[in-house]
């Protein structure tokens, strides 16, 4: 988990290192790590986030694999089985346990990201 905040005074309002949050930036990250495709880590990352931040109001979920490209009757079956799982259980199960927590504390947002690789053909010779 890596926490950077930086508390330093605003020149530009003329503070001299008080802590008047409105007169200061604060900037926050929190890198938490899991297995997008284990239910159990999806349900912690939402956990320890709570108890990080006190709520869930949030939440970007981007996780994805590109699969081999080739025509669909050449796929391996264990690369097909890979990809559904980090692309669509893996969003399912992050979105599972946020909107959980969402639903009892008041709503929230969920931004899902995807690629637009299966609306425009990059590759050939995928049929």
């Amino acid at each position: 988990m890596v926490d950077t905040a930086d508390d330093s005074p605003n020149p530009a309002d003329g503070q001299e290192g008080d802590t008047d949050f409105d007169s200061q930036e604060i900037r926050l990250a929190v890198v938490l790590v899991g297995d997008v495709t284990n239910g159990r880590d999806a349900a912690r990352l939402v956990r320890e986030t709570v108890e990080r931040f006190g709520t869930l109001d949030v939440a970007v979920n981007n996780a994805g694999v590109l699969g081999a490209f080739g025509p669909a009757a050449d796929v391996d079956e264990d690369e097909w089985r890979r990809v559904i799982e980090v692309d669509l259980t893996g969003t399912w199960l992050a979105m599972k346990y946020q909107i959980g927590h969402m639903r009892t504390h008041g709503g929230g947002a969920i931004v899902n990201i995807a690629s637009n690789l299966g609306s425009d053909i990059r590759a050939g010779g995928m049929v």
